[in-house]
């Protein structure tokens, strides 16, 4: 059966019509002024277009990304139909793209799905899986929606990505690195990397090895490596590369290189973790500081007036330092949904206190989707360091739709 990985995130709220905001004709205030009959019209006609979507109801797969062993013959992916069941609905399917290989690794499908008024039972679609009896890696596809209709909308997850796991290699092994991450202080001196062999250890097999790019330089933050593991047969014990890790003294930001596996021999096939990226942490700002944002990722909702970010400095505080800072990019509109800010943080010497950054947030009075900006440090001095979070993500949501029909004009003057 096929596996779910999580959920793919709320839907964003989306829908039509009725947000005149407080300007309605000719741009009096609405709150200003007693609705005559041509408001009232204009109001109950984009109320209906509002409640039709939430009727008719949001579309979208159960789940965005699913996971199969070839020998399991049939996929089964489910389309969900939720925040209303009002009047007949279909949606149209179909797969494409990917690794995998349409009429040899699965049957490629097309079709449509319907809903009845009133129903909201999930409908599953059906996708034939090939066993194509070849050792390899694993494989991908994608299943699509397109097509609405009825007056429901696709939702977010408008797309599933299928990987078919091969099952051929059962006695020879899957080889691949334990963790795809490592961790590393520079005075760590020796670096472990482990590599596995898993699902199967009959036969002798090897495979080779190699580090290779990043922003640590070889030869001043650590070894180059290279070289091949062996198994023999019925060895499905870890294997260990060493990679030796050096202090080069200067007080610089996290650096990182990678290991790659290649070269597998014997009837094994490596496996989906082919590759470790190995993080070396600097030592040497202990006493100036690490700065950095508190958090990477926040949510505010537009009505909110202020977002406080805060900067922390870490792990030191010798000495006065300072960072600046900046908005920029992302969907939010600078000057519409918030203010673009730009400015320098400043500690002094043995101060370790949080600072914060201030950025007004504005309700610019439109029905829309969550929209986001980001808000980044950089040009730090005072023997300091930026560490990992460097930028923080701000995602506005929108107010508007929740206000929608709760004050109607009972509370107006």
């Amino acid at each position: 059966m096929a596996i779910e990985h999580g959920g793919i995130g709320k839907v964003v709220g989306f829908c039509f019509g009725m947000m005149l905001g407080l300007t309605l004709f000719n741009g009096e205030s609405a709150r200003a002024q007693t609705p005559t009959a041509a408001h009232m019209s204009a109001l109950a006609g984009m109320s209906n277009l509002d409640h039709a979507v939430a009727d008719n109801g949001r579309i979208e797969f159960q789940s965005g990304y699913l996971q199969i062993g070839e020998t399991e013959t049939v996929l089964e992916l489910s389309v969900v139909r939720s925040d209303g069941s009002a009047g007949p609905v279909s949606i149209d399917y179909s797969s494409c793209c990917g690794t995998a290989t349409p009429g040899m690794d699965y049957e490629a499908v097309s079709g449509t799905l319907s809903w009845a008024d009133g129903d909201i039972t999930s409908k599953t679609i059906l996708v034939p899986i090939h066993d194509d009896g070849e050792i390899e890696a694993s494989e991908s596809f994608a299943v699509s929606l397109s097509g609405v209709t009825g007056g429901a909308i696709i939702a977010n997850t408008a797309t599933t990505i299928v990987q078919i796991d091969d099952t051929d290699f059962a006695t020879h092994g899957r080889i691949e690195f334990q963790s795809g991450y490592l961790q590393i202080g520079e005075t760590g001196t020796l670096l472990e990397l482990s590599v596995v062999r898993g699902e199967g250890s009959i036969g002798a097999v090897s495979i080779d090895y190699s580090s290779c790019c990043g922003t640590a330089t070889p030869g001043l933050d650590y070894e180059a490596v290279f070289g091949t593991l062996f198994w023999a047969d019925g060895d499905g014990t870890p294997k260990t590369i060493l990679v030796p890790i050096h202090d080069d003294g200067e007080i610089e930001a996290s650096e990182s290189f990678v290991v790659s596996l290649s070269g597998v021999s014997g009837g094994a096939i490596i496996a989906n973790t082919v590759t470790s990226v190995v993080q070396i942490d600097d030592d040497d700002v202990a006493d100036h500081g690490r700065i950095e944002f508190q958090s990477g990722y926040l949510q505010i909702g537009e009505t909110e007036t202020l977002l406080e970010l805060s900067v922390v400095r870490g792990e030191g505080s010798v000495g006065a330092v300072s960072v600046g800072y900046s908005s920029c990019c992302g969907t939010a509109a600078p000057g519409m949904d918030y203010e673009a800010v730009s400015g320098t943080l400043f500690w002094a010497d043995g101060d370790s206190m949080p600072k914060t950054i201030l950025v007004p947030i504005h309700d610019d009075g439109e029905l829309e989707a969550s929209e986001s900006f980001v808000v980044s440090l950089s040009g730090v001095t005072g023997g300091a360091v930026i560490a990992n979070a460097a930028t923080a993500v701000v995602q506005i949501d929108d107010d508007d739709s929740d206000r929608l029909f709760n004050s109607g004009f009972e509370d107006r003057p």
